[in-house]
């Protein structure tokens, strides 16, 4: 696909990125996460892309790169997973053309397209303003200060420790589908989720916390990350990246006291602030998170598309 202009801009499609294409979209999605003080690109894309340089060949995955007088300009990946394709991008703010050009080409490859926009200000974000697009879905990005300053302690018998794969692995698994039975992209996990995550080089032994019943086993959990290369409003932050309890133990003071376990460690680990991802069809979370002193600062929003 191509444009008319004094600069020729085209869009290209290809299944497998070189070392220099997947390290020039590295650099753009690190220029607009300077820009707009958020990470733009979601890990599952941009860990392919660090990794070793260059990309594997994936059948359900498409790279659309988009060039003007062979600079690129725009960057998106595209999953085609039984006929729902899924599409998350970065562009150069003085070339707007380049997001509008990369969700054309994408649409006309699919006929049921999902775009992601990773904050109000990214380039998608803004695409969708300009388009007026309205929202499927929307996780609101809360933060707070560190240090938090209550300190709960879980309600007895209950203990807080350290997650242990020798022994907790298949009890989480079955822990976290209870916990998020209406959530599928986080209570689907198999091992093989769970242990690419444990083999993750952000992953802290000490940030992944379990609550645990003496009698009946695990029943709740929160994990924390620190990865230094993602920043909300440009500093470096703690994220809340999973916290969930059994439902018979919801209200019972498990997650309170789990929040502040992590908040805790995460401040140890020398971070000032940390943020999470809460779903705005959750109202009960953003209660508890807010009751927390969380406050919201961004949202990342997906927008259904029509084919073509």
């Amino acid at each position: 696909m191509t444009t008319g202009g004094t600069d020729r801009v085209d869009v290209v499609s290809t299944r497998r990125l070189s070392r220099g294409q997947a390290r020039a979209a590295l650099l753009l999605a690190a220029l607009e996460e300077d820009r707009c003080g958020r990470q733009v690109l979601p890990e599952h894309v941009l860990y392919p892309l660090g990794d070793r340089g260059e990309t594997t060949d994936r059948p359900n995955v498409r790279h659309l790169l988009c060039r003007s007088e062979n600079r690129l300009v725009g960057y998106a990946h595209l999953t085609d997973s039984n006929g729902h394709a899924v599409l998350h991008l970065t562009a150069m703010a003085s070339c707007p053309a380049a997001a509008d050009l990369l969700v054309s080409e994408a649409a006309a490859q699919t006929a049921n397209l999902e775009l992601w926009a990773h904050g109000n200000d990214s380039a998608a974000g803004l695409l969708a303003k300009r388009l007026d697009l309205t929202p499927s879905r929307e996780l609101l990005i809360m933060i707070r200060p560190l240090p938090a300053e209550a300190d709960p302690q879980p309600p007895a018998p209950i203990r807080i420790r350290p997650f242990d794969p020798a022994r907790d692995t298949n009890s989480w698994l079955e822990l976290n589908s209870l916990a998020f039975a209406q959530l599928p992209d986080q209570g689907d996990w198999t091992a093989e989720d769970l242990r690419s995550r444990l083999d993750a080089d952000w992953f802290d032994p000490g940030g992944f916390l379990v609550a645990e019943d003496p009698t009946t086993g695990l029943v709740g959990f929160h994990w924390t990350k620190v990865d230094p290369h993602v920043r909300v409003d440009h500093q470096v932050s703690g994220e809340v990246l999973v916290l969930g309890v059994k439902p018979q133990w919801r209200g019972s003071g498990v997650a309170q006291a789990l929040l502040s376990a992590g908040l805790e460690q995460l401040e140890d680990n020398g971070v000032t602030r940390a943020h999470l991802f809460v779903d705005t069809d959750n109202p009960r979370a953003i209660r508890f998170y807010q009751r927390a002193g969380f406050e919201v600062f961004d949202r990342d929003c997906s927008f259904q598309l029509p084919p073509g």
